[in-house]
Formats: structure tokens, sequence, C-alpha cells
């Protein structure tokens, strides 16, 4: 199951959100770290054993451990990535912690743009564009409380 069709969230629910995103985005990337660490050890550990990876070799057993410990994380990082998006958020770069949300802003729909370690929502920035365009949201222009399509 991905996101809700188009959630629209107000200001307030939005950061509201904050503090799970930041829990969740502080998990997926120590995730991923030990996924790119495990990778690159089952990588050497292919080099060594070529294709005799039989129970009798003595690098079997931290082969077979170390690959199920990858799925395993692997599997993990997806579900915190689904839980994500069933919120109503779009996880754009796992690395920067970057997250882009729905809102009414200034009459149209545009996305709300967080990153990792922000305090609040204070950007934005229009469908179709991306962190680069991003701009301040403006005091006398608040996202609309109408969190309806």
């Amino acid at each position: 199951m991905d996101a809700p069709a188009c959630k629209l969230f107000t200001l307030e629910e939005a950061n509201a959100l904050i503090p799970y995103l930041e829990e969740s985005i502080e998990s997926l990337q120590a995730r991923v770290k030990e996924i790119v660490r495990l990778k690159r050890e089952l990588e050497v550990l292919n080099l060594i054993c070529g294709s005799d990876l039989a129970h009798d070799n003595p690098d079997f057993k931290e082969h077979s451990e170390k690959t199920g410990l990858y799925h395993q994380l692997i599997g993990e990082a997806d579900g915190t990535i689904r839980e994500i998006r069933q919120k109503g958020c779009l996880l754009r770069d796992v690395h920067t912690g970057i997250v882009d949300l729905y809102c009414r802003y200034n009459g149209r729909v545009v996305y709300l743009c967080w990153r990792k370690g922000e305090k609040r929502m204070a950007y934005w920035h229009p469908i179709g564009e991306g962190f680069g365009k991003r701009r301040a949201l403006s005091e006398e222009n608040k996202p609309a409380n109408d969190s309806n399509a």
C-alpha cells in the first residue's frame, strides 16, 4: 500500500509530523549505512570464496550470517519507507532526509518541503520542481487549513 491519494496537509499537521520524520529518517539512515557496509563485506567474501561457499568452507558461516542480516536490514528499511509514504509523505532523498508533503498554498496545491534537522515546515516549492527551487513560506500567506482536496 502506497501513499494516500494526494493527502493535503495543513501547516499544523505537517509540523506535527516532524518528530516522527526525524526519528524515522535517523533510523533509516543508520540502516542504509549498515546495508552499504554489509554489501561491501559480502562483495569481499564473494571474491575470496568465489562459488565455493559449501558448508565446509571456513567463510560459509560468516557469509551466511551477513547475508541474512543484509536482507533483514533491507526489509526493515523498505518497511520504514512504506510507513512514511502511508502517512502521505514523499521521501525524496534518504541521505539528506528531504521530504515533500502536499498542501494548498496561495490557492494552489504545492509541496511543503522539509529537510532533516529543520525544526518546522518553513519552505515550499511548486509540484514538478525540486529542493533547489524551494522558497520560504511567507507569514501573510500560510498554507490553507483546509486539508481536503
